[in-house]
């Protein structure tokens, strides 16, 4: 997102021309930049404002015509100090079953509750004034699961399990209900384990929290 104030000349100061005030010669009142991606088990956010989306902008992917529209306004443009110079990044990792794919959980629920369901997850957050400089940093670890409470729910204590039973028995797999189990309560992950790693450079001191 990008803000600039302009006085919108005349025609004949334009000489009949459109005026782009969105040109870097326009000092920038308001200037932030998001940038996300995701690819199979990892994800990526980087989100910058004031001078620091300047420097994020040059480093956006130039493989889309898009981007270099984006690069070109913001890379090189003025601000007038309306906002804070701000840059975080955050990119982490999954690591999910793969029998626990979300367009086959309908035929797959007592393949899920016959194994544990387990997704590990890592994760890094840098933040600072400068995208080319972040000195503070969260690092994550933890994996999330089904515990062995919902494992019995899903199988057979449930009404919504009950029900599906009976279905099964008579051939009915992908029952509405069966589905509602299988989504619901057999890839439910009801139970996590996080731990945070902190780092402050200007402190010189690593902490570390479990929970």
């Amino acid at each position: 997102m990008i803000g600039k104030r302009a006085a919108i000349k005349s025609v004949q100061e334009n000489r009949g021309k459109i005026q782009k005030i969105f040109s870097k010669e326009y000092e920038s009142t308001i200037q932030y930049l998001i940038q996300m991606s995701q690819r199979s088990g990892r994800f990526y956010l980087r989100a910058a404002s004031g001078d620091a989306a300047n420097e994020a902008a040059e480093s956006l992917p130039q493989s889309h015509s898009s981007l270099v529209a984006i690069r070109e306004i913001v890379a090189g443009a003025k601000n007038q100090k309306t906002q804070p110079d701000y840059c975080t990044e955050f990119e982490g990792e999954w690591d999910a079953p793969k029998h626990a794919n979300t367009w086959e959980l309908i035929v797959l629920r007592k393949r899920l509750l016959a194994e544990d369901l387990m997704v590990e997850v890592k994760g890094e957050v840098q933040f600072g004034q400068s995208c080319s400089r972040m000195p503070h940093e969260i690092k994550v670890q933890g994996k999330l699961q089904r515990g062995p409470k919902m494992t019995e729910w899903a199988k057979s204590k449930s009404p919504q399990a009950k029900q599906c039973e009976e279905d099964e028995k008579k051939g009915f797999w992908v029952s509405p209900v069966c589905q509602h189990v299988a989504e619901q309560q057999a890839a439910a992950l009801n139970h996590a384990t996080f731990k945070f790693n902190v780092r402050q450079s200007f402190k010189f001191k690593i902490k570390s929290y479990q929970v």
